[in-house]
Order: C-alpha cells, then structure tokens, then sequence
C-alpha cells in the first residue's frame, strides 16, 4: 500500500502520523519500483530494448533491481513497523465486522439445525 507524500494519512476519518524518515522511504520504494515497471513495459521495451544494446539494457535492468532491493530492506527494518501499526489499526474496524458477520453466520446455521431437528 503507498500512501500520499504526506505526514498525515486519513483513513475512515481517523488520522494516522506518519514520520518524515518513512514518508521517505515510502516514497523512494514506490519510485524504484515503478522505475523497474517502466523499464519492463512491453511498449517501453520494444524501443530500448535490441539486440545491439541488450548488454546496457541488462546491466541498467540489474542496477536498477539492486537500488530497489536496498531500499526495500532498509524499508523493511526500519519503517515496516511503522506503517504496520496503521495498516493494523486501521483494517481494526473491517476485521471486527467480518468476524461479527462470520458470528451472525454461524448462529443463522445453528438455528436451522434446531429447527430441522424439531420437525
């Protein structure tokens, strides 16, 4: 999940703070990532891509993966724990409803048990 370039993120009408250091880190992730997709793009490849310049192509695709590879380790120390924490709090309400959802299921199934039984 990429959240906005922002400090606050809202969520169901709750805001959530979220560092400088992670909005960061959030950031160069997503743009490394999408820099790795846009160098995969079937349309972006059949331009940059030859057999005349398959070696620089290789070579610019690998240093690229190498960039987000370091980056989404240093993500994963340090802001993973960060933005986890709002992921939970904020998919709180969604659980409790599908679980409440699950509860009504349940009991809707063992009142027509009781009253195939009772026939």
């Amino acid at each position: 999940m990429f959240f906005e370039r922002a400090l606050t993120v809202t969520i169901d009408g709750i805001t959530y703070d979220v560092s400088n250091g992670a909005t960061v880190d959030i950031y160069g992730c997503k743009s490394c990532m999408t820099d790795i997709v846009t160098m995969l793009d079937d349309k972006n490849m059949e331009i940059t891509c030859s057999s005349d310049n398959w070696t620089g192509f290789r070579k610019d695709l690998i240093k690229a993966l190498k960039d987000w590879d370091g980056k989404y380790l240093k993500h994963i120390k340090n802001t993973y724990p960060e933005i986890n924490e709002i992921h939970k709090k904020s998919m709180k309400p969604i659980l409790t409803l599908l679980d409440a959802n699950r509860n009504f299921y349940l009991l809707e199934q063992m009142i027509e048990k009781e009253k195939e039984k009772g026939k």
